[in-house]
């Protein structure tokens, strides 16, 4: 499990104090960076050197975006609540990965999700973004 602190702020908020609910998908999203940038990535890019079209004056590029979200409002979050937000768990499969995420104050759920990212990759030729497996040397930063 991965968890990092954040402040709930006016920006955050509607004009009642409670967070929108649109916007806790944003602390999901903070989370995830943290996590993958701990992982030793630089967020959601990740230089992959293995690709056979890559060459040495252009890397390909594999980029997780989000494929679903399941969200679950338990309670509000409020104005200036400290919150704890976590990835719980992670399962890689050949091109994405589900991950299990929660919000937290005061040990207590107020939220959870269940996100898939799909890693995608930049085709040479049309620039389209197409799925791609997950990186070997990625899983092994996972393990």
């Amino acid at each position: 499990m991965f968890c990092q602190h954040y402040r709930v702020y006016l920006e955050d908020t509607d004009a009642g104090g409670i967070v929108y609910h649109a916007n806790h998908l944003k602390f999901f999203e903070r989370v995830r960076r943290d996590w993958l940038r701990e992982s030793g990535l630089a967020g959601y890019f990740y230089a992959d050197h293995s690709a056979a079209h890559a060459t040495s004056e252009h890397l390909a590029h594999t980029q997780f975006v989000v494929q679903h979200a399941e969200v679950r409002y338990h309670a509000p979050l409020l104005l200036d609540s400290l919150l704890t937000v976590t990835v719980q768990s992670c399962i890689a499969k050949a091109a994405s990965l589900s991950l299990m995420q929660a919000i937290f104050v005061e040990q207590m759920c107020l939220c959870d999700a269940q996100i898939t990212l799909v890693c995608v990759q930049k085709h040479p030729q049309t620039g389209r973004l197409r799925p791609t497996r997950l990186p070997t040397d990625f899983l092994a930063l996972l393990s």
